[in-house]
Protein backbone atom coordinates (compact mmCIF):
# COMPACT_ATOMS: atom_id res chain seq x y z
CA UNK A 1 0.00 0.00 0.00
CA UNK A 2 3.01 2.57 -0.15
CA UNK A 3 1.52 3.81 -3.04
CA UNK A 4 -1.41 5.40 -1.60
CA UNK A 5 0.49 7.69 0.85
CA UNK A 6 -2.73 9.80 1.50
CA UNK A 7 -4.57 7.25 2.39
CA UNK A 8 -4.06 7.67 6.53
CA UNK A 9 -4.51 11.13 6.39
CA UNK A 10 -8.42 10.73 5.11
CA UNK A 11 -8.75 7.44 6.84
CA UNK A 12 -8.31 5.07 9.67
CA UNK A 13 -7.53 1.91 7.28
CA UNK A 14 -5.05 -0.71 8.91
CA UNK A 15 -1.70 -1.04 6.53
CA UNK A 16 -2.95 -4.70 5.60
CA UNK A 17 -5.68 -4.00 3.70
CA UNK A 18 -6.47 -4.52 -0.21
CA UNK A 19 -6.18 -2.05 -2.66
CA UNK A 20 -10.08 -2.48 -3.68
CA UNK A 21 -10.57 -1.57 0.07
CA UNK A 22 -8.46 1.33 -0.08
CA UNK A 23 -9.41 2.97 -3.45
CA UNK A 24 -13.22 2.98 -2.06
CA UNK A 25 -12.05 4.65 0.96
CA UNK A 26 -10.10 6.72 -0.70
CA UNK A 27 -12.75 7.84 -2.82
CA UNK A 28 -14.79 8.47 0.28
CA UNK A 29 -11.96 10.70 1.71
CA UNK A 30 -12.62 12.27 -1.72
CA UNK A 31 -16.31 12.82 -1.09
CA UNK A 32 -15.88 13.97 2.45
CA UNK A 33 -13.32 16.67 1.28
CA UNK A 34 -16.12 17.66 -1.36
CA UNK A 35 -18.63 17.84 1.06
CA UNK A 36 -16.28 19.89 3.36
CA UNK A 37 -15.69 22.45 0.66
CA UNK A 38 -18.99 23.13 -0.06
CA UNK A 39 -19.56 23.65 3.57
CA UNK A 40 -17.26 25.93 3.49
CA UNK A 41 -18.91 27.57 0.41
CA UNK A 42 -22.43 27.90 1.60
CA UNK A 43 -20.90 28.87 5.41
CA UNK A 44 -19.67 32.09 3.27
CA UNK A 45 -22.21 32.77 1.11
CA UNK A 46 -24.64 32.55 4.89
CA UNK A 47 -22.49 34.42 6.76
CA UNK A 48 -21.26 37.14 4.27
CA UNK A 49 -25.60 38.02 4.18
CA UNK A 50 -25.89 37.62 7.91
CA UNK A 51 -22.94 39.98 8.63
CA UNK A 52 -24.13 42.37 6.41
CA UNK A 53 -27.43 42.70 8.15
CA UNK A 54 -26.06 42.49 11.99
CA UNK A 55 -23.44 45.43 10.67
CA UNK A 56 -26.41 47.59 9.39
CA UNK A 57 -27.37 47.63 13.47
CA UNK A 58 -24.14 47.23 15.04
CA UNK A 59 -21.74 48.88 12.91
CA UNK A 60 -18.75 48.73 15.37
CA UNK A 61 -18.58 45.29 15.66
CA UNK A 62 -15.34 43.26 13.52
CA UNK A 63 -16.44 39.39 12.79
CA UNK A 64 -14.80 36.24 12.33
CA UNK A 65 -16.43 33.21 10.81
CA UNK A 66 -14.85 29.26 11.09
CA UNK A 67 -17.49 26.35 9.25
CA UNK A 68 -17.42 22.81 9.95
CA UNK A 69 -18.82 19.99 7.80
CA UNK A 70 -20.48 17.56 10.71
CA UNK A 71 -19.99 14.09 9.40
CA UNK A 72 -22.26 12.34 12.13
CA UNK A 73 -25.12 14.99 11.28
CA UNK A 74 -24.29 15.74 7.40
CA UNK A 75 -25.04 19.39 8.28
CA UNK A 76 -22.58 21.89 7.69
CA UNK A 77 -22.55 24.21 10.44
CA UNK A 78 -20.99 27.95 11.32
CA UNK A 79 -19.65 29.55 14.16
CA UNK A 80 -19.64 33.28 14.30
CA UNK A 81 -17.38 35.53 16.57
CA UNK A 82 -18.70 39.35 16.96
CA UNK A 83 -15.76 41.91 18.77
CA UNK A 84 -16.74 45.16 19.39
CA UNK A 85 -14.02 47.14 17.99
CA UNK A 86 -12.35 49.57 20.70
CA UNK A 87 -13.73 52.55 20.16
CA UNK A 88 -17.15 51.40 20.50
CA UNK A 89 -17.17 52.46 24.26
CA UNK A 90 -16.05 51.39 27.62
CA UNK A 91 -17.73 47.98 27.48
CA UNK A 92 -16.42 45.45 25.03
CA UNK A 93 -18.91 43.30 24.02
CA UNK A 94 -18.12 40.06 22.21
CA UNK A 95 -20.57 37.41 20.72
CA UNK A 96 -20.43 33.77 19.85
CA UNK A 97 -23.03 32.05 17.46
CA UNK A 98 -23.87 29.20 15.73
CA UNK A 99 -25.50 28.43 12.56
CA UNK A 100 -26.73 24.95 10.72
CA UNK A 101 -26.25 26.81 7.61
CA UNK A 102 -28.09 24.16 5.76
CA UNK A 103 -31.33 25.10 7.31
CA UNK A 104 -30.89 29.06 7.83
CA UNK A 105 -31.05 28.34 11.57
CA UNK A 106 -29.45 29.64 14.68
CA UNK A 107 -28.45 26.98 16.91
CA UNK A 108 -26.71 29.10 19.36
CA UNK A 109 -25.70 31.74 21.27
CA UNK A 110 -23.29 33.67 23.98
CA UNK A 111 -22.52 37.17 24.54
CA UNK A 112 -20.37 38.93 27.47
CA UNK A 113 -19.69 42.11 28.27
CA UNK A 114 -15.92 41.99 28.29
CA UNK A 115 -15.03 44.87 30.26
CA UNK A 116 -17.74 44.15 33.05
CA UNK A 117 -16.68 41.58 36.03
CA UNK A 118 -18.32 40.03 39.14
CA UNK A 119 -16.19 38.48 41.67
CA UNK A 120 -13.38 38.49 38.85
CA UNK A 121 -15.77 36.35 35.98
CA UNK A 122 -17.16 38.35 32.98
CA UNK A 123 -20.41 38.76 33.03
CA UNK A 124 -22.66 36.52 30.25
CA UNK A 125 -25.88 37.99 29.54
CA UNK A 126 -26.83 35.23 27.50
CA UNK A 127 -25.40 31.34 27.10
CA UNK A 128 -27.70 28.94 25.06
CA UNK A 129 -26.81 26.15 22.62
CA UNK A 130 -29.91 23.77 20.87
CA UNK A 131 -32.28 24.25 24.05
CA UNK A 132 -29.27 24.35 26.90
CA UNK A 133 -28.25 27.10 28.89
CA UNK A 134 -24.94 28.00 29.97
CA UNK A 135 -23.19 30.48 32.38
CA UNK A 136 -19.75 30.99 30.72
CA UNK A 137 -17.35 31.30 27.19
CA UNK A 138 -16.03 27.57 28.90
CA UNK A 139 -19.54 26.02 28.88
CA UNK A 140 -20.25 27.32 25.56
CA UNK A 141 -17.18 25.81 24.06
CA UNK A 142 -18.06 22.52 25.26
CA UNK A 143 -21.60 22.46 24.30
CA UNK A 144 -20.42 23.54 20.70
CA UNK A 145 -18.00 20.78 20.25
CA UNK A 146 -19.87 18.26 18.94
CA UNK A 147 -21.29 20.71 16.12
CA UNK A 148 -17.93 21.60 15.11
CA UNK A 149 -15.52 19.12 15.81
CA UNK A 150 -17.72 15.63 14.46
Amino acid sequence: MAHLPNLRTCTRASAGGVAIVAVTLLAGCDQSQSLRAQCGRDARAFTAAYVAEFRRTQPNYQSNMLSHYNTRDYRCYAELEFTSSPWAGPLGSYQMRIFDVDENRQKGILQQQTELKVDGKTVVSVCLVGGARCTSAVEWDALVKPYMDQ
